[in-house]
C-alpha cells in the first residue's frame, strides 16, 4: 500500500476504534473477586519471630460507688427538724452538729442525762463506802458499770436529737429541711470520705475463688480508668442468689467516683 495522506487518516481512524473497542471489552471483562486474587497470587503474610511475653486475666464486675467510709444518718425518734447546719459539698469534722432536731413528745436525752446524773453520784457514795471498807470490790464495779451504761445511753440521747458528724469527712446528701416533720427510722444525713472510693463488687460463687486480697482493680468511668486494689473478699455469701461481695478501693483525689454512681470494674485474677 503506498501511504498518502488519505491512508494515513483511515489507518489512524481505524487503530483508535479497534482502541476504544478493546477498552470497553475490558471494561465488560469479569472482575476478580479477593478469593480468586489470592487463589492466584497467594495469600500476603508478615512474619514475626515468636518472643516471650506476658497477658493478663481479668474478671468484670460492676458495683455501686460508695466514700471509703460511709454513713447514712437517720432518725431515731419523732421530731422537728429545727436547724439544718450543712449543705452538700461540705467537708466537716468528727462530732461537729449537722442538724438539730426537737422531739414531738418528751425529751430523751433530759430523762438519760437524769439517769446518768443519779448514777454517777452513787457511784461516789460507793467509791468512798469502798476507801473505808464499808462495800465489796464486787459492789463497786457493778455500780460503775451501771454508770458506763447510763453514760452510754445519755451519748446515744444526744445524738438523737444533736445529729454529729461520726468521722471527719464531706455531706453528700441532705435529706430534710427545717421545719420538717419526720418519723422514726427517717433518712437525715449522708457523710462520706471521698479521697479514697469503695466499690461492692457482687460476684457468683463459682468464679470467686478468683478474687484475692491485693490484686490490681481498673474502674471504668466514661474514657478515664482509675487502678485500685482488692482490699476485702467476702469468706460468706449470698444464701439466696449464692453471689459473693469482693470489695475495691480507689484513689480518688480527684473526685472522678462519686457516691452513688455506678462503674464497671475489670480485676486482673492471673498474669
Amino acid at each position: 500500500m503506498i501511504l498518502t495522506r488519505g491512508n494515513v487518516a483511515k489507518i489512524a481512524a481505524v487503530l483508535a476504534a479497534a482502541l476504544i473497542m478493546g477498552g470497553c471489552a475490558k471494561k465488560a471483562g469479569k472482575v476478580e473477586s479477593i478469593a480468586e486474587i489470592q487463589k492466584r497470587e497467594g495469600i500476603p503474610v508478615t512474619v514475626v519471630a515468636a518472643t516471650a511475653g506476658n497477658f493478663d486475666l481479668t474478671e468484670c464486675s460492676g458495683g455501686t460507688v460508695e466514700g471509703y467510709q460511709q454513713s447514712l444518718l437517720t432518725s431515731g425518734i419523732s421530731a422537728t427538724v429545727a436547724s439544718v447546719k450543712v449543705s452538700v459539698g461540705q467537708n466537716v469534722a468528727k462530732d461537729f452538729e449537722m442538724m438539730r432536731l426537737d422531739p414531738q413528745s418528751s425529751s430523751p436525752l433530759e430523762v438519760a442525762q437524769a439517769n446518768y446524773n443519779n448514777s454517777a453520784k452513787s457511784l461516789e457514795r460507793v467509791k468512798a463506802l469502798a476507801d473505808q471498807g464499808g462495800v465489796s470490790k464486787d459492789a463497786l464495779d457493778q455500780s460503775a458499770a451501771g454508770t458506763a451504761v447510763a453514760k452510754a445511753n445519755l451519748d446515744g440521747a444526744i445524738r438523737s436529737e444533736h445529729v454529729l458528724a461520726p468521722f471527719d469527712g464531706m455531706v453528700v446528701e441532705v435529706y430534710q429541711t427545717p421545719g420538717a416533720l419526720i418519723a422514726s427510722g427517717k433518712n437525715l444525713v449522708k457523710i462520706a470520705t471521698i479521697g479514697k472510693a469503695r466499690i461492692k463488687l457482687t460476684v457468683a460463687g463459682d468464679v470467686v475463688g478468683k478474687f484475692k486480697i491485693g490484686q490490681s482493680a481498673f474502674a471504668v468511668v466514661g474514657s478515664d480508668t482509675v487502678e485500685g486494689k482488692i482490699e476485702k473478699v467476702a469468706l460468706a455469701g449470698d444464701e439466696t442468689n449464692h453471689s459473693f461481695v469482693v470489695d475495691a478501693v480507689f484513689p480518688n483525689q480527684q473526685k472522678k467516683l462519686l457516691p452513688g454512681m455506678y462503674a464497671l470494674v475489670n480485676v486482673v485474677v492471673d498474669h
